[in-house]
């Protein structure tokens, strides 16, 4: 109606006359077919006079049925209808068609002569048919190190990703455009796993839809650094989405064994896990199998928030080997999905448990709506081993179209690559940063359920007494400087007005305040003549 409307504002005065005589029969005709006619006619001088008075002699219905003989699925024709141009020449609408195609094709045949012959295009070969799209999954393997992450940052170029290097292997190889890889929504991109900054991924996929050239993981591969690997391109279902079709996903944490020696031994690069701590880890690892909220394993995360709540399948710790004169052992977790930082703060909290330094009870309430302390570790040694697929190879894995995502074949490939730049990657960085050892030494700030005092002299010597003593002379202080309101109380007995509690220029120190702590007891001794103001300082 709009274009009806437009055409009859700027062209002829009696289009809806023409448009009810070609469009009477809508059930045989589309709609938009009469106003592509009315167009040819206003452009072909078929609006004459003489065929509006023939128009009005009888009803539009009567002629239209009288002249409207066929229908033509791509243009309205009429073989009786005929009419009067300038020339005095009959012409039906074939041959105002015959001509106006005559006529585009000379005006072309103009322009193309006028253009230079560089400007003129290719002959694409017929032999070199045009890739179509289709979706595919790619499995990749890479080395975290030195990476932001997985996911590619937009607004901040700056920052090395694993997609950002994806992006541009893509375009350098030609298997996407410039446009597509600034905007990966036109690809429908998606990722299985959105790894964090550092970790590494053994068996990672992603999923888009592109054309598929011959030998396509040896041309992405040529523009990738040699720890970025494109291991296999499969293709999979119009549908299919890497991130929602995963039925469960597997990672596995390398660390030291030094990180399961006593709190009161002495953690060095000769410990070595024996069978007993190997079975107690074990055995606190099955406590995080099954469903529960694991709220407190992740920040910003309410107990109520049902995203909490995670399904964890399998979790255990394999067999400790040695490299580089370190023990090292591999901690394998599978579950249906993870939550930001929970893998590094079970690990963590398993550690805290083997070390002695909480009891078995932490994980009566570790998992109920109270909110826990529980220390993170460090993200070196994470890595993401595999995605399962088990639902959708059950579904089109046999169908004889598609084929299963498992790529078993590529499991010699995948464990070579892990030894040569993640495995070597995560043990020279831990052999020359200590990264986890520094780590152990920072879990006494954690605050636990329970806490065994008795096993860690720092507890039981230095940090009740500091925060005793720290408290008292506080109090002393501000009793001292009469910080309360009104007159107050002062330390030798007494009462004094709040003039003389707030003279600034009195100096005190914590033997005047409280003569009962001594020099062993109150571990800092300000000089005698520093003023109120400086000790409180001091003391704060």
């Amino acid at each position: 109606l709009h274009a009806v409307n437009n055409f009859v504002m700027l062209r002829c005065r009696h289009a809806f006359r023409i448009l009810n005589c070609v469009s009477i029969d809508l059930k045989r005709v589309r709609f938009q077919k009469p106003i592509i006619l009315i167009n040819q006619v206003a452009n072909t001088s078929f609006c004459s006079s003489n065929l509006i008075q023939k128009m009005e002699e009888s009803s539009p219905a009567e002629k239209t049925l009288d002249e409207m003989k066929t229908v033509n699925n791509d243009i309205i024709t009429t073989t009786d209808v005929v009419v009067d141009n300038p020339g005095n020449n009959k012409r039906s609408i074939e041959d105002v068609q015959s001509s106006e195609n005559e006529h585009k094709k000379l005006k072309q045949e103009n322009t193309n002569d006028t253009k230079p012959a560089t400007d003129q295009p290719e002959k694409v070969s017929a032999d070199t048919p045009r890739l179509r799209r289709k979706k595919v999954a790619i499995l990749m393997c890479y080395s975290g190190q030195g990476y932001y992450g997985m996911q590619i940052n937009r607004g901040e170029p700056h920052f090395k990703t694993i997609e950002g290097e994806l992006a541009r292997a893509l375009k350098e190889s030609g298997v996407i455009t410039e446009e597509e890889s600034n905007d990966f929504k036109k690809l429908r991109f998606q990722r299985a796993s959105r790894t964090d900054k550092g970790v590494s991924a053994a068996r990672q996929v992603v999923s888009m839809k592109v054309g598929t050239p011959d030998d396509m993981e040896a041309k992405i591969n040529a523009h990738l650094p040699p720890h970025i690997r494109i291991v296999a391109v499969t293709r999979a279902t119009q549908g299919f989405d890497c991130k929602n079709w995963a039925s469960s996903r597997t990672y596995s944490y390398l660390l030291p064994t030094l990180a399961f020696c006593p709190s009161d031994q002495v953690s060095t690069a000769t410990f070595r896990m024996t069978d007993d701590i190997l079975e107690n880890v074990n055995k606190i690892l099955t406590i995080y199998k099954g469903t529960k909220n694991f709220h407190n394993f992740t920040s910003g995360v309410a107990f109520s928030d049902k995203s909490a709540m995670r399904y964890m399948m399998e979790f255990q710790c394999g067999k400790p080997f040695l490299k580089e004169g370190m023990e090292f052992a591999v901690i394998e977790v599978q579950g249906q999905s993870f939550m930001l930082h929970q893998i590094r703060k079970m690990i963590g909290l398993m550690i805290a448990v083997v070390r002695g330094m909480a009891t078995e009870s932490v994980y009566d309430k570790v998992f109920l709506e109270e909110k826990m302390d529980i220390p993170k570790a460090p993200g070196l040694g994470l890595l993401l081993e595999r995605i399962h697929y088990l639902y959708y190879n059950r579904r089109y894995g046999n169908d004889g179209i598609h084929e299963s995502l498992e790529w078993n074949n590529k499991n010699e490939f995948i464990e070579n690559f892990k030894e040569e730049f993640i495995y070597s990657t995560i043990i020279n960085t831990e052999l020359r940063e200590q990264s986890m050892l520094e780590w152990l030494q920072t879990i006494i700030v954690h605050k636990f359920d329970t806490i065994r005092r008795h096993e860690n002299p720092y507890l039981t010597a230095y940090k009740p007494i500091a925060q005793q003593n720290a408290q008292k002379q506080r109090d002393k202080a501000k009793a001292a400087a009469g910080l309360c309101e009104g007159p107050v109380e002062a330390a030798a007995g007494g009462d004094v007005s709040q003039t003389e509690a707030t003279d600034t220029h009195k100096t005190i120190t914590p033997t005047e305040a409280d003569p009962q702590l001594t020099e062993a007891t109150a571990p800092l001794q300000p000089p005698e003549s520093q003023t109120l103001a400086a000790v409180t300082d001091v003391v704060t």
